[in-house]
């Protein structure tokens, strides 16, 4: 039954005008790195936090950005091939928000569920198939965006720092996956898809305002910000440098995620028998 209800969201969600944007916007996104890259683009946003081993310890976004650009190091190649992961994270999320709340506007679930359908089951369809879209999109994307950044500074990997870099694009996404469920969560405890993308805009916003003031002497400030995906989704890229933040986005991750789909669950259960 629930392999019906999938294939069924997949055949919709292919088909709506929706998908046909989203695929817009996604080949618009690599084209304008592309031409970024190719058009010889220096900016940066960020800083220069530090130096482990002689390479730049950079914080957040940096963009098309090096400490020697003749011998660019491979983290910062990586930094750059993943510069777009900004906009990346707010597609993201705003492709789950639009698809799990879309039957829910249309009136599409209440026919289901009037007909016996398990309202749960239609909510953990949608999220299945989002998830596994902006995976493929996220691995294409990432695929494209370095081997475009290795062919413009003529630079190659070895097999080593490939798998570095395949551990670094599943992480990064896995910590994408939360903020996607976190927005998912509000939108079914609120009924408004702008509440949750400005969830999503505060949690960025607040992961700024904590980091500026993280140099004043409170410890609160940073096990705030240990509660915050998008603390780690701004910081995950030193993690070669700094293994302790890779084990706490992990440790976030199994804990947000599941807290995530049982909250949503529980919500539309109890929405369900009311």
């Amino acid at each position: 039954m629930f392999v019906n209800i999938v294939r069924a969201d997949s055949y919709r969600f292919v088909r709506s005008r929706f998908a046909r944007i989203a695929a817009a916007c996604f080949v618009l996104l690599l084209a304008l790195f592309a031409l970024m890259m190719h058009g010889g683009s220096t900016f940066a946003f960020g800083g220069v936090i530090g130096h482990k081993d002689g390479v730049a310890l950079i914080d957040g976004f940096y963009g098309f950005g090096f400490t020697d650009p003749a011998h660019p190091a491979f983290w910062e190649l990586l930094y750059t091939a993943s510069c777009f992961g900004l906009f990346a994270i707010l597609g993201m999320v705003l492709t789950m928000v639009m698809v799990v709340s879309a039957d829910d506007r249309d009136g599409i679930t209440k026919l289901a569920v009037a007909g016996g359908q398990s309202q749960e089951r239609l909510f953990l369809s949608k999220v299945l198939i989002v998830t596994v879209l902006t995976a493929v999109l996220w691995l294409v994307h990432n695929v494209v965006s370095l081997l475009l950044t290795l062919a413009h500074y003529d630079q190659s990997v070895t097999a080593a720092q490939v798998r570095t870099w395949l551990g670094f694009v599943g992480t990064e996404f896995c910590l994408y996956l939360t903020v996607m469920l976190v927005a998912a969560l509000v939108t079914v405890l609120t009924g408004s898809r702008i509440a949750s993308l400005a969830v999503v805009i505060a949690l960025m916003v607040a992961d700024v305002i904590l980091s500026a003031l993280s140099h004043a002497d409170h410890h609160w400030i940073g096990t705030v910000r240990q509660l915050n995906p998008m603390h780690f989704v701004f910081s995950i890229s030193r993690a070669w440098a700094e293994p302790e933040i890779l084990a706490h986005a992990w440790l976030l991750v199994a804990v947000a995620v599941p807290a995530c789909l049982a909250g949503c669950a529980a919500l539309l259960r109890r929405r369900e028998l009311s």
